[in-house]
């Protein structure tokens, strides 16, 4: 009787055991999530990501302009407050999307850094940043995922107090372009027009010559505006952050919001992966 009930007790200890370890081992992540582009549906498109990562286990702690008021479990939301408010009250800052329409590609791209840069300024000056500066620096992030379209701003301070984890790029915009300092794409200037200039693959000579212009004027902008203001702006925060042209280097794979069907046909670079239509949910 006591050699059955001591099989018995074995075996549950066994059943006990082996459940510890088939549950002991986990791929989930300690994930930094940053969005700080003040747009609604980019708010949309990477809530998307988010709560599907979040679905499969990973913990995810996004620090952002837009927040959710019930996220589901495993996704901690730090705002960034007042950024809108903040953003279109700036005279210096031109939010008049009608008037965007209307404005030539040179323009646009100027209009565009100009956005990107006036933000950040907002973003860093929040009680949501300073939160973030507060975290121990060994606090154990795996991985970081931003929204690029923003510049680097807050993902390239948390990615050096960090310790460098590995860097994934993603963004509701479609221009492949857009990613050229990240993954140092390149740019067919002969056939594909540049995102913001409005043009149509079958471009005549005098088009092919102002997109080569556009194309250079928004390499020009990254490299001797965007990445330089950007560097003295965060090192007023953090003097020792490294050239963030470094930070844009160590981004292991952009996730883009582009679809071949709707989008002009061009060659990506092995680690741009196009997800055009991932915010789509299932109708209930």
């Amino acid at each position: 009787m006591l050699t059955i009930r001591g099989d018995k007790m074995a075996s549950v200890a066994l059943l006990f055991l082996l459940v510890g370890c088939l549950t002991s081992g986990t791929y989930a992540a300690n994930i930094l999530y940053v969005n700080t582009v003040a747009s609604p549906s980019h708010f949309g498109w990477n809530r998307a990501l988010m709560y599907e990562l979040a679905s499969r286990g990973h913990n995810l702690t996004v620090f952002g302009v837009d927040s959710d008021p019930n996220p589901p479990p495993n996704v901690t939301f730090i705002l960034l407050e007042n950024v809108y408010d903040k953003l279109y009250s700036d005279p210096n800052v031109n939010t008049d999307f009608f008037e965007m329409s209307k404005i030539g590609p040179f323009s646009m791209q100027l209009l565009f850094n100009e956005f990107v840069l006036g933000v950040c300024e907002i973003v860093l000056g929040t009680e949501g940043a300073k939160r973030l500066q507060s975290y121990p620096e060994d606090f154990g992030f795996d991985l970081i995922i931003h929204d690029y379209l923003s510049g680097p701003c807050l993902a390239a301070l948390a990615h050096h107090r960090f310790g460098k984890p590995p860097v994934i790029a993603v963004t509701a915009y479609h221009g492949i372009s857009t990613t050229l300092s990240m993954t140092g794409s390149y740019q067919y200037s002969a056939l594909v027009p540049n995102h913001a200039y409005d043009a149509t693959e079958d471009m005549s000579y005098k088009e092919r010559f102002i997109n080569v212009l556009v194309n250079m004027e928004e390499e020009i902008l990254h490299a001797y505006d965007l990445i330089p203001t950007s560097n003295k702006m965060l090192r007023k925060y953090d003097p020792t952050l490294p050239d963030v042209a470094e930070f844009y280097s160590q981004t292991k794979l952009v996730l883009l919001n582009a679809n071949p069907i709707i989008q002009y046909t061009e060659p990506f670079m092995p680690n741009v992966i196009p997800v055009g239509g991932m915010q789509i949910i299932k109708p209930k």
